[in-house]
C-alpha cells in the first residue's frame, strides 16, 4: 500500500514540474509577413526574403498560404549548356566532333589522282554546222579526230549539254596516229530556232588512266518549221 502511495506521488510530481515548465516557457510569436515578403530556403535554413529576391539557383521560394504563389528558380541540370551552343562542326557535320571521322568524306580508297596531260588528241573541226534542218527528226553528225600524241588514248566520257544532244564515243583505244570518230544525234522536235549545244569530251591515257584531259567542242545550226506543199484540187 505504500508502495502504491508513493508511485502516485512520484507521478503527480513529475505531471505539475512538466506543466510548470510548460507554462513558464517563453512565447515565439510567429512574425507576420507583409505582401512584399515570402518565406526562402537555403542551405537549410528558412529565411524572409522580399518577394523577387531569390536570385541564386540554390533558393527554392517556397509559396505562403493566402499568398500567390511565387515561381521557383528553375535548377539547372547537371552538364546541361544554357546557352544552348552546340559543338563546332567538324568534316562539314554539324556538331560531329572532331574524334568522329565523317563517312561522308572518306576518301575512295586506290583511287589515282586526275593528273592534267596534253593527250595529242586533234580535232578536224571543233564545232559542226547542221546548217538549216527541219524540225521532227534526229539528225545525226560526227567529230573527226587524231591521236598526235606518243601513246595511246581512250574516250572515257562524252557529255552533251542537253538531253537533246547525245554524244557517242568510241570505246576502243586510239593509238599514236591513228584517227576515229565521236558521233552526235540532236532531237530537233520542239526546238525550233538557232542550235548552240557544247558537248564534254573527257580523254585519258591507256596505258596511265590518272593522266586525263578535258576538250570541248560545240554543234550549231538552225531548226526550221517543216514547209508544207499545199494540197491540190483534183481536176473535176
Amino acid at each position: 500500500m505504500k508502495k502504491h502511495l508513493f508511485s502516485i506521488v512520484i507521478a503527480l510530481s513529475i505531471s505539475s514540474l512538466t506543466f510548470a515548465q510548460t507554462t513558464n516557457a517563453p512565447k515565439v510569436t510567429p512574425k507576420k509577413l507583409t505582401k512584399k515578403e515570402q518565406i526562402v530556403v537555403k542551405s537549410g535554413q528558412a529565411t524572409v526574403l522580399p518577394i523577387g529576391a531569390a536570385k541564386s539557383t540554390k533558393i527554392t521560394p517556397i509559396a505562403i498560404p493566402g499568398k500567390p504563389a511565387v515561381r521557383p528558380v528553375p535548377q539547372p541540370m547537371p552538364g546541361y549548356n544554357q546557352t544552348h551552343t552546340l559543338p563546332p562542326a567538324t568534316n562539314n557535320v554539324v556538331g560531329m566532333p572532331a574524334s568522329m571521322p565523317n563517312p561522308m568524306n572518306k576518301p575512295v580508297e586506290n583511287a589515282p589522282a586526275a593528273v592534267a596531260f596534253d593527250s595529242g588528241i586533234e580535232f578536224e573541226k571543233e564545232v559542226y554546222d547542221y546548217g538549216t534542218v527541219e524540225e521532227g527528226p534526229k539528225v545525226p553528225g560526227e567529230f573527226k579526230f587524231w591521236n598526235r600524241g606518243k601513246e595511246p588514248i581512250i574516250i572515257a566520257n562524252a557529255v552533251g549539254s542537253c538531253g537533246c544532244t547525245v554524244p557517242t564515243p568510241p570505246k576502243e583505244p586510239i593509238m599514236p596516229g591513228q584517227s576515229n570518230v565521236i558521233k552526235v544525234e540532236y532531237n530537233t522536235q520542239g526546238r525550233v530556232g538557232q542550235i548552240s549545244k557544247q558537248i564534254t569530251v573527257t580523254v585519258k591515257s591507256a596505258v596511265d588512266p590518272s593522266k586525263t584531259q578535258t576538250k570541248i567542242i560545240k554543234i550549231a545550226g538552225n531548226v526550221v518549221k517543216p514547209v508544207v506543199a499545199p494540197e491540190i484540187a483534183p481536176n473535176k
